[in-house]
């Protein structure tokens, strides 16, 4: 048995309110607070509102007290007289403490600055004031109102100034229906003594800010409030993780379940995975450390027991994103210490005061005692040991009894020690009755977790009366309801339970009424020891093996009336089974049959899957040889007489072939046969089972005889999917009423009975590739109620379409008479009396379900929670259609139908124009239509008739041209490889988000996000900036694929926030090499919960924004975002960093002069606007008067990079000034432009040079951080150059730049050293160097190309005249100087020692540099000469008309250029924290341009 983790959604019972309304009644009442408690309740929100009824007084009413906790949402409209009322103050502190009990507060500045209420200044300054003066005002009341404001004043809410106020309210209301439907856990009813253990808490976890990641440890004695703190603290912080899980029950489950459950449950939660398959523990802990890696997580262990379950599901901490938090909650301190947990947090039992309230709570409802009641309220308290847990036992104990019950019941308490809480628990079970302690045993045993409804059934077999006795256990808290539907008890509780079965033979277990402990149940089992005090066996084992007994361990046990064994497979089947059997759930049944002696009357549920010999064939009884089957009897005598079954599962029972006569089962409710492939026939007796709910036999493949005619006036839910052998559907006797959902995809069925009509209650049919099906009775049109149709993938079924025609009195019978036009004849019809012959079907993929639990009954089943259900679910449900017949005489005449479909699905049916026509004419009503892979060429308008369509499917409908409307309110569209639809068709398609429909998605072929779009950008990411509230928007993306691929691809988006990654979501996609455009409202993939909290992640002011595509395979061209303007303040959105004093802003030339130490010469204004398109923003950095230090953003295929430089802003000229100077300012903008248009040329350029040179960015960055490393590693550049090239004295290391050496085969990265002695080149991977003294360097040459300036390279020629090239730098005119610096120092020291040398040689050494063009053009050489010498470094340029002068100055030497620098010192921290196996991770850590500046 499992059971599912604790309700992650909120206990209904709770609450009583919607919304409670905080207001001063005075300021807002008749207005604003009246318009919004109008606008509520006219949305069905329920909200309290104080209508001036409630008595007023000095202290706020129980009344009203009681109505702030029992309601969903608070809004607080503080007003500018708010605070001039202690009521509504006293109010507001309520509301607070409410908050962290699961309230969600919104607060509404009507009129104020929500500043004057943090700093409590202005007109709430002064009403405080006025508080304090007033006589007797107590300090600590003023101290709780103070702060209550300051917490309001600091949350995310609504703040008026101006404006319609209905477009205000309307705002708050989708703000508040949103909250309603977020998700939190149950805490308490009464949350006592809360709040200061959350506080304590959370101070631990602040005081140790240092751990990058925390772990916490709660620990205390069993019943103590462990798991009600981790609960409170889980929905307290949750909303702050980007993934997040509450693991409960831990110890329990990794008994029962394994902790392979547990770790899928964690990969489902945190990374929405909730099909994963895990081999074993250890790859799960691979599993969830890799999906997990640097992600900040949330994760809460409860009730953790031993070592090994922290380890296979967190580890240590070292794999966590920075502020991740783990959560474990335990009864031993020692684990925490032992898995290194530092911040351990001990939970005592409750103060006295706390202690009292919370037992008033159970005792009279109330946070006090009732008059006279108090002093024996203290003597129970003092036995409850202030232990929560017990104190609301013994409170429910006493519960509405007079003093004279409640002294005896305390006598009997003063029997027992406090410290005893076993038995403290034990005096409340021996208060109930017989009833109710089985019901209590049973539960504490065997039915822990398992739904209410099924175990009300099953003890209802077992003759109880669970209604009232499960109502009295209740009562006493000895069981709890989750969610009204799965029945729960404590730990303490359970365990007190089976401690008074445990007692009943403390050494024998074979004399205890109840075995659930699997040792105990071999050994009884194994050593036949047992006797008729068993009533029940639970036998499930941790892990499979095989149990070696005798089969004759059920002889003695005559009352056993519960029998559940799972996970173990028994050497022999039983010889026998008692009589008083009433449960028999035994999964891997070892037997053809049940034993031969065993009358099965008394049995209620049967669930015996997986049992590969079972064939329910009795074997004939003889006495000389017992094992042998010498004969098979009729079957009927195994379920002759069973009148009490209700419940039978033989699923996946490979040998059963008949099911046998069930006539004598005439209370059965639920029968499920699924994937008994070998299953042949279904006898006639199932057909007319009365009482029969469910009935399911999918996947039986072999499944040829069916009841002939059925009558299941009680059926809801008939599925045979998949049983292609099924040729005919049976005759429907009588009219059924309450079917709903009928499942016959993939079946033979050649035809639908006339009777089908009968099945007037059906809502959902599914008939998908049923390829022999080619008619539909004329009576189909008869089902009323139906309203999901799917009849996906048959073809022949779309000349039935034109029954579906809406006639005017005109009877359908009449008009199938006349020959079908639409594309068949009525020969290809299939006739009522085709043969039924076995035709299967073609297998495919299965995109439909049916929802169905067969798990009602199944104890073993509903123990683990394991549903079987299949849905028909309504978003894939439909997926194909077609119809009818015109053939068949022998129908009555139809006039018109009033079938009204809101789903259909008619995928892959070959439809034509025709055929489209028809069903948009015909079903008005659709909001989902799937039309992919079929044959029409356009979408008429007629579809802008369909009033209510929400999802249009059009996918692969390669013929497809035109749609020449769609519906205004269209929320979901998808076009993909339709190859030749239209542009203007796909932009109609697209502009569909200009009508800010909710939830939007579009797919549609095209190259490029619309030009409407606010912000568009090149490359798989998107920022923006936002504050106050983050918009809604519509986000977009371009992608493709390789070329000739058409396959399926994996798309992730992320959202990212200030840096911080809040959601990802995932989605597939078919692809192929053409581009499509996917758009989509943010919402459309976010839940309502994971949305309403973005707005925590917004700090003051300004926030980046990020969004970003990744693809499996393809790639993302690119993408773009747009607001949706009716939703959102466009004020509080901006598209360049707004930030006046360091903002980002966009280029403007005639505004800014830039005077930057990398220079280059370019003439062409042409090749400066082309460049100017890589410059994005600039930054201001500091403010002067005329001066501004800037930060230059530039954007080079998706690498982002800053650089510094100066900045002169001109002033804004008056009109006369310009008038006056004009001409001269006009020169001067020229200027201005160049001079900018060279910066961004030189260096976007080179930077776009430097990433281009290898095939990826990644492994630029990769490489780059390698060799960063080796740089720290070795002690720093003079140190690499020291160690690999050696260092002189007198030597002096100039210059170290980061560039490639050409090569024929390729370049190859490395650094270029320059000292005053030699210039050496070193690769990054230290295969490759090279070194040229400086003495045989004969000339250095600075080449660029032609036709493109940007273009250039390095190139040194020695005396030997071999050339080396080297291009790639970032900074090519600082290597180029420190080059010429070598070469002239080096030859001053060559003079100096022969004294050869003087000032004018060296002045005249000419080095050149050349202009050439690409190899595949001839131009000719063309010289820009640079006159040296040792005092003046001015270049000067030589006449040459052709030519164009770089005036380089000489500066100070220069170190690696701070882009690189960056990366060093990331490379480095990387390596001396992880090591360079995390190397693929560190794409991420590139330091942001923001943080950079």
């Amino acid at each position: 048995m499992t059971h599912e983790e604790e309700s992650s959604s909120i206990c209904k019972k709770s609450w009583i309110y919607d919304v409670f309304l905080s207001f001063r009644g005075e300021d807002t009442r008749y207005g604003f607070t009246g318009n919004l408690y109008n606008a509520l309740h006219q949305r069905g929100i329920y909200t309290f509102i104080d209508h001036e009824k409630l008595k007023r007084g000095e202290e706020i009413s129980p009344t009203l007290l009681s109505s702030i906790k029992k309601s969903r949402v608070s809004i607080v409209v503080f007003s500018k007289n708010y605070a001039d009322s202690g009521w509504c103050l006293d109010e507001l502190v309520h509301i607070m403490k409410c908050k962290s009990q699961g309230q969600w507060i919104h607060p509404v500045f009507y009129n104020i600055d929500p500043s004057d209420i943090r700093h409590q200044k202005g007109d709430v300054g002064e009403a405080l004031a006025v508080h304090e003066k007033k006589p007797g005002m107590d300090k600590e009341r003023m101290n709780r109102w103070r702060s209550a404001m300051r917490e309001l004043a600091n949350l995310s809410g609504s703040h008026f100034k101006f404006g319609y106020e209905y477009e205000f309210i309307e705002k708050i209301i989708k703000d508040v229906s949103r909250n309603l439907d977020r998700d939190l856990l149950f805490i308490a009813d009464h949350p006592v003594g809360l709040n200061s253990r959350i506080e304590k808490v959370i101070s631990l976890m602040e005081e140790e800010a240092e751990y990058d990641v925390k772990m916490v440890g709660l620990y205390g004695l069993g019943g103590i409030g462990k798991t009600t703190l981790a609960r409170a603290l889980y929905n307290q912080i949750s909303d702050q993780f980007e993934c997040k899980t509450f693991l409960s029950n831990v110890r329990e489950t990794s008994t029962k379940e394994g902790l392979i459950h547990l770790q899928k449950k964690l990969l489902a939660d945190t990374l929405g995975d909730k099909d994963i398959t895990l081999r074993d523990v250890k790859e799960g802990m691979e599993r969830i450390q890799h999906g997990l890696y640097q992600k900040k997580v949330l994760i809460v262990l409860d009730d953790v027991d031993h070592l090994e379950q922290l380890e296979l599901l967190v580890g240590g901490s070292d794999g966590f994103g920075k502020g991740s938090t783990i959560v474990v909650t335990t009864r031993d301190m020692h684990l925490l210490i032992a898995h290194d947990i530092n911040l351990r947090y001990e939970i005592n039992a409750l103060d006295h005061e706390d202690a009292l309230e919370l037992f008033c709570w159970s005792a009279f409802k109330k946070d006090k005692p009732n008059e006279g009641y108090e002093e024996i309220s203290e003597r129970a308290v003092q036995y409850g040991s202030n232990l929560p847990l017990a104190l609301k036992i013994i409170g429910s104990d006493l519960i509405g009894k007079g003093m004279a019950d409640w002294k005896s019941t305390l006598q009997k308490y003063e029997r027992v020690p406090n410290k005893d809480i076993q038995n403290i628990l034990r005096i409340s079970y021996d208060n109930l009755d017989d009833n109710e302690k089985q019901i209590f045993l049973d539960i504490a045993c065997f039915f822990k977790g398992m739904a209410l409804e099924a175990c009300k059934k099953v003890l209802e077999g077992f003759g109880f009366h669970p209604d009232s006795g499960i109502h009295v256990l209740q009562d006493k808290s000895l069981v709890i309801l989750k969610d009204d539907k799965t029945i729960w008890m404590h730990n303490i509780v359970e365990e007190m339970g089976r401690e008074i079965v445990r007692q009943e033979s403390p050494k024998d277990p074979g004399k205890r009424s109840r075995l659930w402990f699997y040792e105990d149940v071999l050994q009884v089992l194994k050593e036949n020891s047992g006797t008729e005090k068993i009533e029940g066996i639970m036998l499930n084992l941790p892990e499979e093996e095989k149990v070696d007994w005798s089969g004759e361990g059920f002889e003695k046990m005559k009352k056993l009336r519960l029998l559940v064994i799972d996970n173990a497979y028994f050497s022999k089947g039983p010889k026998h089974l008692p009589n008083d059997l009433r449960v028999l759930d035994w999964k891997n049944y070892p037997l053809p049959s049940l034993p031969v002696d065993f009358d099965p009357t008394k049995l209620v549920i049967v669930n015996l899957p997986h049992s590969p010999n079972l064939t329910l064939n009795v074997p004939l009884k003889n006495k000389l040889d017992y094992k042998s089957y010498i004969s098979l009897i009729t079957p009927k005598v195994q379920f002759q007489k069973c009148e009490n079954l209700i419940f039978m599962d033989l699923s996946h029972c490979a040998s059963l072939r008949n099911l046998p006569d069930l006539s004598g089962v005439p209370n059965l409710v639920e029968l499920y046969l699924d994937h008994c492939t070998n299953l042949e026939s279904i006898h006639h007796s199932v057909g007319l089972l009365t009482k029969l709910v469910k009935l399911s036999a999918k996947g039986c493949d072999s499944l040829n005889s069916f009841p002939l005619r059925i009558y299941l006036p009680s059926l809801e839910s008939l599925i045979l999917r998949k049983c292609s052998t099924l040729v005919k559907f049976p005759e429907v006797v009588k009219k059924m009423e309450k079917i709903r959902i009928i499942d016959v995809g993939e079946t033979g069925i050649k035809r639908l009975p006339t009777s089908f009509s009968n099945l007037v209650g059906l809502e959902k049919l599914c008939l998908r590739k049923c390829t022999f099906l080619s008619a539909l009775p004329s009576s189909f049109l008869l089902l009323k109620n139906l309203k999901e149709l799917d009849m996906g993938n048959c073809p022949k079924l779309r000349k039935c379409l034109k029954m579906f025609k809406r006639f005017d009195g005109e009877s359908i019978s009449s008009s199938l008479s006349t020959e079908s036009s639409l594309d068949t004849t009525q020969s290809e019809l299939v006739s009522p009396n085709d043969s039924p012959e076995i035709s299967p079907s073609n297998s495919g993929l299965d995109l439909v379900s049916t929802s169905e639990s067969n798990e009602s009954f199944s104890v073993t089943s509903q123990m683990d929670m394991d549903s079987r259900s299949e849905s028909f679910e309504s978003s894939s449900v439909t997926e194909q259609l077609d119809l009818v017949s015109p053939n068949e005489s022998s129908e009555s005449s139809v006039t018109s139908h009033d079938l009204d479909l809101v789903l259909l699905n008619v995928e892959d049916c070959n439809l034509s124009d025709e055929h489209l026509l028809i069903i948009l004419t015909s079903f008005p009503g659709l909001t989902k239509l799937k039309l992919s892979r079929n044959k029409f060429v356009t979408l008429p308008a007629r579809i802008k008739e369909l009033l209510r369509l929400e999802s249009l499917q059009l996918d692969f409908c390669t013929l497809l041209q035109e749609i020449q409307a769609i519906p205004q309110q269209l929320q979901f569209i998808t076009a993909t490889f339709c190859k030749r639809l239209t542009t203007e068709s796909s932009t109609m398609l697209l502009r569909q988000v200009l009508h800010e429909i909710p939830k939007l998605e579009v797919q549609v072929p095209g190259r490029e996000v619309p030009d409407w779009f606010d912000h568009r950008s090149k490359g798989g990411s998107v920022s923006f900036w936002v504050r106050r509230k983050f918009p809604v928007i519509a986000v977009c993306s371009v992608y493709g694929g390789p070329g000739g691929l058409e396959t399926y691809v994996q798309f992730e988006v992320c959202l990212l926030i200030n840096g911080v990654r809040v959601y990802t979501y995932k989605d597939s996609f078919s692809l192929e090499s053409r581009h499509h455009v996917w758009l989509h409202d943010l919402r459309a993939y976010m839940p309502p919960q994971q949305w309403q909290t973005l707005d925590k992640y917004l700090k003051e002011d300004w926030n980046q924004v990020e969004i970003s595509f990744a693809m499996s395979i393809g790639t993302v061209k690119c993408c773009g975002v747009h607001v949706y303007k009716k939703e959102s303040n466009m004020e509080d959105v901006q598209f360049t960093l707004p930030n006046a004093q360091t903002a980002l802003v966009p280029y403007q030339s005639e505004d800014v002069v830039v005077e930057n130490e990398d220079e280059v010469s370019c003439t062409e204004d042409e090749k400066i606007d082309n460049t100017l398109q890589l410059l994005k923003y600039f930054r201001i950095h500091k403010t002067t008067d005329k001066e501004k230090s800037i930060m230059v953003y530039y954007d080079i295929d998706e690498t982002k990079m800053w650089a510094r430089g100066t900045a002169t802003i001109k002033e804004k000229a008056s009109q006369d000034d310009k008038q006056t100077n004009d001409e001269d300012k006009g020169e001067e903008k020229i200027e201005q432009k160049k001079t900018f248009g060279k910066k961004s040329l030189s260096f976007a350029y080179r930077m776009s040079e430097h990433v281009r040179l290898r095939s990826k960015l990644s492994e630029t960055v990769t490489s780059t951080l390698n060799f960063g490393a080796a740089f720290i590693v070795m002690g720093g550049r003079d140190n690499m150059f020291k160690n690999t090239f050696g260092l002189k004295e007198e030597e002096e290391l100039l210059n170290a730049s980061h560039c490639y050496k050409y090569t024929t085969v390729a370049p190859i990265p490395g650094t270029l050293f320059i000292s005053t002695e030699k210039v050496a080149f070193c690769s990054e991977d230290f295969d490759n160097k090279l070194l040229i003294l400086t003495r045989n360097i004969k000339d250095v040459t600075l080449s660029r190309n032609a036709k493109d300036p940007s273009q250039k390279y390095i190139e040194i020629v020695t005396e030997d005249k071999s050339k080396y090239q080297f291009k790639g730098f970032l900074r090519y005119e600082s290597a180029f100087r420190n080059l010429r610096k070598a070469i002239i120092k080096n030859k001053e020291k060559m003079a100096m020692k022969t004294n050869e040398a003087t000032d004018d040689q060296l002045g005249n050494d000419v080095v050149m540099e050349a202009v050439h063009g690409n190899e595949s053009q001839s131009i000719g050489t063309n010289y820009v000469c640079y006159e040296t010498s040792e005092q003046d470094d001015q270049a000067h340029k030589v006449s040459d008309p052709n030519s164009e002068a770089e005036v380089i100055p000489d500066k100070e030497k220069e170190k690696v250029s701070e882009t690189m620098m960056n990366t060093l010192s990331l490379g480095s921290k990387l390596v001396q924290q992880s090591g360079m196996e995390k190397i693929s991770f560190l794409r991420k850590k590139l330091p942001s341009p923001f943080k950079s500046s």
